[in-house]
């Protein structure tokens, strides 16, 4: 009998560790100045080391991720990278973002 108790804990804890809760995040990706959508941002979510390009509207969906505070970086041509500290809370699964991102000034060369 102990030994089956001692077996139905390890199966236990086997399956516990397989079932961490996963989320999902996507959103948008805006000019911080004009508020149009920005197309071919990078997404970068450092947790599961994974790139995602925005689409034509700015729109980008990031794979499941462990639901563990991450960092995630955009990045933009002519706009100033941001790095955002992503903490969820509560017991939601999906997770909408909108990210606007300053324009970088232009340098002129003479």
């Amino acid at each position: 009998m102990k030994k089956l108790i001692l077996l139905s804990v390890i199966i236990a804890g086997f399956f516990s560790f397989d079932c961490e809760r996963t989320i999902e995040i996507k959103g948008i990706v805006k000019d911080a100045s004009s508020g149009y959508p920005i197309a071919g941002a990078r997404v970068l979510h450092e947790a599961i080391d994974t790139v995602v390009v925005t689409d034509s509207s700015g729109r980008f969906e990031l794979p499941p991720a462990p639901a563990r505070p991450a960092e995630i970086l955009f990045n933009a041509p002519n706009h100033e990278p941001l790095e955002l500290e992503f903490k969820p809370k509560g017991v939601k699964s999906v997770f909408e973002l909108e990210v606007e991102m300053d324009p970088r000034p232009l340098e002129v060369i003479y």
